[in-house]
């Protein structure tokens, strides 16, 4: 993930954290991306994506750090950029920045 595509999950991320705890609920997850792309990328990526990332729980409720958004996004971009890629225009990335992001996921093509 290039520094361009850091700024933009960071910026996403703040965007969902209404209340500026540094902490989303999954309603939150839910409601961005019901607004993006319409189903929730995470749960199409993993079922119980919760495990697999950081998270904190208050009152019987499981919140993602910006940390844990980060890393699910790092692994779903190496897996399949595409998907990151489609996130990242349904949110608005502005063209310089989606085509920094494009240069990144190219050179992951050239991993495999």
């Amino acid at each position: 993930m290039s520094s361009s595509g850091n700024e933009l999950l960071e910026i996403i991320y703040s965007t969902i954290d209404k209340d500026k705890d540094n902490l989303i609920s999954e309603e939150d997850i839910d409601m961005i991306f019901a607004s993006t792309a319409g189903e929730n990328l995470f749960k199409s990526f993993h079922a119980n994506f919760w495990q697999i990332c950081e998270t904190i729980e208050q009152d019987d409720t499981k919140y993602m750090t910006l940390k844990g958004w980060k890393s699910l996004w790092n692994l779903i971009g190496y897996l399949n950029p595409y998907t990151f890629l489609k996130f990242c225009f349904l949110s608005g990335c502005q063209e310089e920045n989606l085509s920094n992001l494009l240069s990144v996921c190219k050179f992951c093509f050239f991993i495999f």
